[in-house]
């Protein structure tokens, strides 16, 4: 049995990122290079406990590289106003 990407259930498939594009990633999470895409105002929804957060998410590539409001007056190429809309982590399938 699969899921939707694919993958053997029980079996998490993980993104790699090349040694040459991790230094780039991890300034980016820094804040000392510019972003591909932050998203603003958006509101994540913690699937544990219930409680709601505002936060921003910031993108680098294909990576996201940061979640907080730390981000929020970080420069970008582009950046989306997410207008209050919900984010969360990926679901756990907890059975079978």
């Amino acid at each position: 049995m699969t899921n939707s990407a694919n993958t053997p259930l029980g079996k998490k498939k993980t993104q790699k990122i090349s040694q040459q594009e991790l230094p780039q990633r991890l300034a980016q999470a820094r804040g000392d290079e510019t972003l591909d895409l932050l998203i603003t105002n958006a509101q994540l929804l913690d699937v544990i406990t219930g409680e709601i957060y505002p936060t921003c998410v910031a993108i680098g590539g294909d990576t996201i590289v940061g979640v907080g409001l730390e981000y929020q007056d970080s420069p970008a190429h582009k950046k989306y106003d997410a207008k209050g809309a919900f984010i969360t982590t990926g679901f756990i399938v907890t059975g079978k």
